[in-house]
């Protein structure tokens, strides 16, 4: 029984990795699209200007 568990727990871990790298491939999580992403720079923006105040 021990051994049958471990090797669930195994295989479960290789596809639970399996699928979060697909995630990124497709830039989704589970098929549902991320946002998209805001301006490069915009928060290095507010960054800067708020330690300057």
């Amino acid at each position: 029984m021990n051994e049958l568990l471990r090797n669930i727990l195994a295989d479960l871990r290789v596809e639970t990795l399996d699928e979060f790298d697909r995630n990124f491939a497709r830039k989704a999580f589970f098929n549902k699209p991320w946002p998209e992403r805001r301006a490069p720079g915009g928060l290095k923006y507010k960054l800067k200007t708020d330690h300057n105040r």
